[in-house]
């Protein structure tokens, strides 16, 4: 990895730092009061929600991260790929290894990233912290400041702080003649030959090397050399021929469409941010559908979107916020 093309390298004065960040020296001096953020819970998770203050500098810095050369073989949170083409990586390949690490970004803690910015980075100590302040957070319940769920900067850390954790999966599947790839923390080999229990412990003893854990319940070998054969990777199915589209993605379009009328008519109740989300949730499950396969015509779930979508104020939306 060459870090000096990030125009993060080497900067060691708080002023060059405001400069890179568009932000004002002072807002630095009090990164958790200046740059707040929510934490919550959603189905067993606790995710962050940044302000939009804090949102806006986590962008700026992942814009600069993004200036390193991102490995080919993952997927998640890099601009121009997505948890479809990663799955496309392994069609025609009969034997999938599978695994996630267990609690990746809790357990990817401040002092990782402060490490990875100071050491790889080679910024100053006060450059270090306060970046490495900007990027984590301590999430509901928890004992530390860790990459937070839910910033946009955390997918590209988690891996550049771990970068030789998946470097050496990787140099392992190359070794075998295996293709792997990273969406985020699932990780997926695959071979048009055998990969046994052998291959498989290989890849935890590396993910333990580490100090993480292959998630148990979502380690598994899979052969997929029949036609009804089939595993999902990253929400999408891989069968023997290609990519086929869950049903639970279906199945969550049309209930969205459902109360898309309903709000319309003035039956169900929705604010404009409520309205907003299921416009979007929509316009989600059609792109994601679609990225998978063409066969489909959703011109009239996109035109009852559209509808709802003039009827939101985004002025006030905006002013709420």
């Amino acid at each position: 990895m060459y870090w000096k093309s990030c125009p993060l390298y080497g900067v060691e004065s708080k002023r060059k730092l405001s400069y890179l960040l568009k932000v004002s020296l002072n807002s630095l001096r009090d990164v958790d009061l200046n740059y707040p953020s929510e934490n919550f819970e959603e189905k067993g998770r606790n995710l962050t929600n940044p302000s939009p203050k804090l949102k806006t500098v986590l962008e700026t810095i992942l814009n600069y991260l993004f200036k390193l050369r991102i490995p080919q073989y993952e997927f998640g949170g890099i601009k121009g790929r997505n948890a479809v083409q990663n799955v496309q990586c392994h069609v025609g390949h009969g034997y999938i290894l599978r695994t996630d690490i267990r609690h990746f970004f809790p357990n990817t803690n401040y002092n990782n990233v402060y490490d990875f910015f100071r050491n790889k980075m080679k910024m100053s100590i006060d450059c270090a912290t306060i970046i490495s302040l900007l990027t984590t957070n301590i999430a509901a319940g928890a004992q530390h400041r860790s990459l937070a769920q839910g910033y946009p900067t955390s997918p590209v850390l988690s891996l550049l702080v771990y970068l030789n954790l998946f470097d050496e999966i990787d140099y392992y599947a190359r070794a075998h003649d295996f293709t792997f790839t990273a969406y985020y923390d699932d990780l997926t080999l695959s071979s048009t030959s055998i990969i046994n229990k052998q291959h498989l412990r290989k890849v935890k003893h590396i993910i333990r090397k580490y100090g993480f854990e292959a998630h148990p319940k979502k380690t598994k070998l899979v052969i997929v050399t029949e036609i009804h054969s089939k595993i999902k990777i990253t929400g999408v199915l891989l069968q023997k021929n290609g990519l086929y589209i869950p049903k639970k993605l279906y199945k969550k379009l049309h209930e969205a469409v459902s109360l898309i009328d309903p709000v319309l008519n003035g039956n169900l109740k929705y604010s404009d941010d409520d309205k907003k989300k299921l416009v979007e949730q929509v316009r989600g499950c059609i792109a994601a559908i679609e990225a998978i396969s063409l066969e489909n015509d959703f011109q009239g779930y996109r035109d009852q979107a559209r509808h709802l979508e003039k009827t939101i104020d985004y002025e006030q939306l905006s002013e709420n916020k």
